[in-house]
């Protein structure tokens, strides 16, 4: 009878959008920034934006860390020079105005009308991600990219090399599917193990014309890192975009943080 009305309670309350789940006090749940804030604590640190689009994550770091040189990564001109005019005259920010891959290059990068959405990779104009989006803009999917800019792309360990950069706490990546290619031209920080803790967002749903594995990070990582935290649920049948924002931290550094702890 408990466990009849426990399920009638469980469904009335999903219709109004809440859901009922197993709360144990003794698992604290901490969000990506409490975990940053306990790691380093009041240490100066390095951190790469890569994908800045414009400057939320400067923001979010600026406001998380006493002590700190930022890094940050953005190709469209015209975000960029936002974040510019922002943030130009503080010391402890670098922009660039190119994108991170795995070669240097120049590539067609794709502009979208949500720039947040802006790609190496193409819209895939007939999904319900793609409809709901341009429906926001009063226009058509085929109108959801508004251009095709060719961009500069530098590499981090060219990048890190350059600057005399030798290692980087957190490498914050938002790059709409191209997340592995930044990491790629990271190969020599990552297999020396030069990054602490890597932050991306990684996209599930076809939104975009290819798509990329939790595998494909995890054979770039190798054995140096594991996963530490996610920041999400869901699944590709019930929500029009599936990605999650995932933290893989390095495994010695995991090691210190923990026994210090």
């Amino acid at each position: 009878m408990i466990k009849f009305l426990k399920d009638i309670l469980k469904k009335i309350l999903k219709l109004f959008g809440y859901e009922i789940i197993n709360y144990y006090p003794e698992i604290e749940q901490k969000s990506f920034d409490e975990i940053y804030k306990e790691i380093f604590r009041d240490r100066k640190i390095v951190i790469f934006d890569v994908g800045a689009n414009q400057g939320q994550s400067i923001d979010r770091f600026d406001k998380l860390f006493k002590e700190k040189m930022i890094h940050s990564f953005e190709p469209i001109s015209f975000e960029f020079e936002k974040i510019k005019k922002k943030f130009d005259k503080i010391n402890y920010v670098k922009i660039n105005n190119f994108a991170l891959g795995d070669t240097i290059e120049k590539k067609d990068f794709f502009v979208n009308k949500y720039t947040g959405s802006s790609s190496f990779l193409k819209i895939n104009e007939n999904t319900k991600w793609a409809k709901l989006r341009s429906k926001q803009f009063n226009i058509e999917p085929k109108d959801f990219t508004k251009e095709k800019k060719n961009v500069q792309i530098d590499t981090i360990d060219n990048y890190s090399n350059t600057n005399k950069i030798s290692t980087i706490d957190i490498l914050k990546i938002d790059t709409q599917g191209y997340e592995e290619k930044v990491l790629l031209g990271a190969l020599n920080f990552v297999k020396n193990k030069k990054i602490k803790i890597i932050e991306f967002e990684i996209i599930f749903s076809d939104i975009y014309n290819e798509t990329l594995s939790i595998g494909k990070i995890e054979n770039i990582l190798g054995d140096n890192y594991r996963l530490f935290a996610n920041d999400n649920k869901g699944n590709l049948y019930s929500n029009f975009i599936y990605q999650l924002n995932l933290i893989y931290i390095e495994k010695k550094f995991f090691s210190e943080i923990k026994s210090s702890s």
